[in-house]
């Protein structure tokens, strides 16, 4: 499945550290046996990647997944820091990025070989141009994961063509608050931690995962990549908060208490 998914969503391609993390974390005994999962699962999502890369290369001359892999990665650092001016007006980015291909272009076609790499250089300029702003950004935008209500806003300036109506950012945004919620009552409560054992690595290395891979732009859809691990997170803490309240509450008293029953 993970192999698969790399074909859509090429950020997977590094999503097997999470059960690498997994054959340490937690420390407890059948950490071979872990090992040889996390091995299996390695090789599967990376062969797949590799034999794409290879057809790619030996069909267009690119060393990638996709022609995004590179162009991506400069896009963003481009507009978050700004980078000569090219980030803040979508006409001027695109005027920029289309100079870069019209550089890259050998015989009439374009060499993906040259443009991916001008892309990686200029990614690599403008990180060094402003890289505590490129921390900053990419280590405080994950909590949209669990609050969409500026799913229907512009990202970094720039009109996204599939906009979402406020309908479906209220919609959406009730099961990311939800599970939200779920994650941090879990953080906070023991007995949670201790009654979905292994889960609880489990949802929390996926979490960690996509908070610097893809929390730059966190959104519903990115979300999906680890909501589902913190779907037992919330039944969990939700069933331990009930018992916790109902035990707080206890059955009311007679009047009278013990003496007055005696009576």
């Amino acid at each position: 499945a993970l192999s698969v998914g790399t074909l859509l969503k090429p950020v997977l391609l590094y999503s097997p550290v999470v059960y690498c993390a997994l054959v340490f974390i937690p420390p407890r005994r059948g950490r071979v046996s872990r090992a040889v999962f996390a091995s299996i699962t390695t090789i599967a999502v990376i062969s797949t990647a590799l034999l794409v890369r290879a057809g790619n290369i030996a069909a267009f001359g690119l060393s990638g997944l996709t022609t995004q892999d590179a162009f991506e990665p400069m896009g963003r650092m481009v507009q978050i820091t700004d980078y000569n001016g090219n980030g803040a007006d979508l006409g001027r980015f695109r005027d920029f990025t289309d100079s870069l291909e019209a550089s890259s272009m050998v015989g009439g076609r374009i060499d993906y070989g040259i443009r991916d790499s001008l892309f990686r250089a200029v990614t690599r300029e403008a990180v060094r141009s402003a890289p505590l702003r490129v921390l900053y950004f990419e280590l405080t935008r994950w909590p949209k994961f669990f609050i969409n209500f500026s799913g229907d806003q512009s990202y970094l300036g720039l009109t996204p063509s599939d906009r979402k109506p406020i309908a479906w950012v209220i919609l959406s945004t009730l099961p990311q608050i939800t599970l939200g919620l779920g994650l941090l009552y879990t953080i906070l409560s023991r007995e949670v931690r201790r009654r979905l054992g292994d889960l609880f690595w489990l949802g929390l290395g996926w979490f960690l995962y996509c908070v610097p891979v893809i929390g730059p732009i966190a959104s519903f859809r990115y979300g999906l990549l680890f909501y589902w691990a913190l779907v037992p997170f919330l039944f969990v803490s939700v069933e331990v908060f009930y018992r916790r309240c109902t035990r707080r509450s206890g059955p009311m008293p007679e009047p009278g208490g013990a003496a007055g029953a005696h009576d």
